[in-house]
Order: C-alpha cells, then sequence, then structure tokens
C-alpha cells in the first residue's frame, strides 16, 4: 500500500497566515496615534511607550501591556511617576494603600517578612505574645498541694502579718490560728489524700493576623447580600459569612504557601541579592515597629522597580486621581529651558554689528 502524504488542514494554513490580534491591535493604535498602520513596533516597545504613554487610550493599552513587562515599564519615567502617586509618595494621596503595608504585603512575600525578623503568622504576633497574658505565665509560681502561693511577700505585707519560714515556705503567721488571716489554708484538707495539683492556665496562642479580605467576606452577607435581612433568617445570614470567611481563609493560606515556594524559586536563581538591604537571618530583633519598617520599605523598593505581584495594568495605564505633579514639574521644566535667552548685549555691540544702537531710530 502506498504511503499516503498527510496534507494539512485549510484552515490550519488559514491560522498560520492570519495576524494575531495583538497586531490588529497595534494597527488601531498606530493608527489612533497617526502613525502607519503596519501592525508592527517602529522601535522597541518600551521607546514606544515612552513616546506615546499620555496619548494611549485605555481601551488600547493592553497593547503594551503584553509588549512590556512591569520591570521594564519601570525604566519609564511616566510609568515611575504613576507608581509613586499610588504609593502615596508624592501627589494628593495622604497615606500609603494598604497593599503596600506589612498586614497585607506579608502574604505576598513571607520569606521576605520573615528574612526582616518578623513571626512566620504575620504581623502583631510579636506583640500579643509580650501583652497577651504571657506576664502572668513568666512570673514564678509554686504550687504546693494544689495551692498556688504568687507573691506571699507583698500579699504578707499588705495584710500587715509576720512572714515565717514553714514548710509550706514563707508564709504569714496566724495570730489566732482560725486561718482567717489566711483564706488560702482553708483550703488544706487535714484527712485524706491531698488534691490533685493543677498547673497555672496559659493564654491562648495568639491567632494569625486577618486580612482585610477576610473581614469584608464575613461582613459581605449582612452588609450587602442581605442588609435588611429578618430576624428569623439573622443565623442563616450569619452561617453565610462564617461560610464565607473559612473558605477565604483557606485561600489566603494557600496563597501564602505558593508565594513561600515564588520567592524560594527566585532566590534560587538570584540567590542573595534578593536580600540586599535586608538584616542577617542572625540579627533579628524583637522590636516590630523596627521589622515593620524594614519590611514595608523593601516592600516599597520591590513594588516601584516592578517585581511585586499586584496587577500593574491598573497603576501604569491609568491617569492619577488629581492629576500628575512630577509631570506638570517636567512640563514647566522644559517649558523654561525651550524659552529664548534674554538679548543682554549692549547698543554699541549691536552697532559694531551694523545694527541700531540704543538711541538711534530709524526715519
Amino acid at each position: 500500500m502506498a504511503r499516503t502524504t498527510d496534507t494539512p488542514h485549510p484552515s490550519a494554513s488559514t491560522a498560520t497566515s492570519s495576524p494575531p490580534d495583538t497586531d490588529a491591535d497595534l494597527a488601531r493604535l498606530q493608527s489612533h496615534l497617526g502613525l502607519p498602520a503596519t501592525g508592527h513596533f517602529p522601535t522597541t516597545p518600551l521607546a514606544f511607550l515612552q513616546l506615546y504613554l499620555d496619548l494611549i487610550p485605555p481601551s488600547l493599552t493592553h497593547v503594551l501591556s503584553r509588549a512590556t513587562t512591569p520591570a521594564e515599564r519601570s525604566r519609564v519615567r511616566g510609568i515611575k511617576s504613576r507608581r509613586m502617586i499610588w504609593a502615596g509618595l508624592v501627589g494628593h494621596r495622604p497615606t500609603r494603600p494598604r497593599e503596600l503595608s506589612a498586614e497585607e504585603g506579608w502574604r505576598r512575600w513571607p520569606l521576605l517578612w520573615e528574612r526582616s525578623g518578623g513571626d512566620s503568622r504575620g504581623p502583631g504576633m510579636m506583640r500579643e505574645e509580650l501583652d497577651g497574658g504571657q506576664e502572668y505565665a513568666s512570673r514564678p509560681v509554686e504550687m504546693v498541694r494544689g495551692i498556688r502561693v504568687r507573691d506571699r511577700e507583698a500579699a504578707g505585707s499588705a495584710a500587715g502579718g509576720r512572714k515565717t519560714e514553714g514548710l509550706f515556705g514563707a508564709m504569714d503567721d496566724d495570730d489566732d490560728g482560725d486561718g482567717k488571716d489566711h483564706p488560702h489554708m482553708s483550703s488544706i484538707p487535714l484527712n485524706g489524700p491531698p488534691p490533685r495539683a493543677t498547673t497555672p492556665p496559659t493564654a491562648a496562642p495568639p491567632a494569625p493576623t486577618q486580612s482585610a479580605r477576610l473581614s469584608e467576606e464575613s461582613s459581605w452577607p449582612s452588609t450587602s447580600f442581605m442588609p435588611s435581612a429578618p430576624r428569623s433568617l439573622a443565623l442563616q445570614v450569619n452561617r453565610l459569612g462564617s461560610l464565607m470567611r473559612d473558605l477565604e481563609e483557606e485561600r489566603e493560606a494557600q496563597d501564602v504557601v505558593v508565594a513561600r515556594q515564588r520567592e524560594r524559586r527566585e532566590l534560587t536563581d538570584t540567590g542573595e541579592r534578593g536580600w540586599q538591604g535586608l538584616p542577617p537571618r542572625s540579627g533579628q530583633t524583637t522590636d516590630e515597629h523596627e521589622v515593620v519598617e524594614t519590611f514595608e520599605r523593601a516592600l516599597l523598593e520591590l513594588f516601584l522597580d516592578g517585581k511585586d505581584t499586584l496587577p500593574y495594568d491598573i497603576i501604569d495605564f491609568a491617569d492619577p486621581v488629581g492629576g500628575n505633579p512630577l509631570l506638570e514639574q517636567d512640563t514647566a521644566d522644559a517649558y523654561f529651558d525651550d524659552e529664548d535667552e534674554v538679548d543682554l548685549s549692549t547698543g554699541e555691540d549691536k552697532g559694531k554689528e551694523g545694527e541700531l544702537a540704543e538711541g538711534e531710530y530709524d526715519y
């Protein structure tokens, strides 16, 4: 049997010869800018973006978004100024967005947060461990037949009793022996086995820091979905909020795992260069304010350099609200640079050049 050669399907050649959608969109963009609609960049996409950034319509910004990366666009002054305005460094924005705060940023960069000296559970853990009942557990507590005797010296001084050294340690003397001056002594059984010793209560471990998305998901059913639900449905609405909260918590935990894996891959590719400006691992501090400040400074640098995982398109290709003060400053500087120089020549100089000197008139 003769071998049959495979012939390409007619639709295959048609699909190969037809230009991709991005070329058609680029031709539309070039036509909008008054350029020849060739469907190809006359220069590099970055240089094209540098020239026509302020003239690109919002419906065609995806052409440059696909042709350039956020890290490459950080070299464009107009893009860098928009990021600085969005970050609250310049312009009319009063505060830094929550995406660049430690409470939100540590979920995108967990290894960077830990390298800065933070707790693996997120910001606020060190403060809660210091304030959340740990002071009680750190103070000396003695267990004598199930009785906790704490700060006996201070209690004895407040009661005015005399401290004596006995079988149960330093205790206040009981003048009449009825145990009234020592209420804790009356709980010691005279006959039978001593009560079982109990361990001092310990404070519950602090919960991980909650994100803004977690709070929004839990409150959405009662505030947006069914804000005026009758009392009979309040329990169901609350259950729906709890369910959405649990689902969002699982998603955030998975996002942290994925972010940690991504950071490990980047560290494998770049080495320690990816952690420049951060303290060494052994130099961790317990000052949470310093840890947060170090981490947020590194997070801001990552964002400005286009290395963060935030959606850059809505920042790079959107005009800042309230104007761009950096662009206005550049326009003013260019205006004064292009302004004609003031003629400081004297009448004598003009007379030498054959022109009319000062005070002369051509009648």
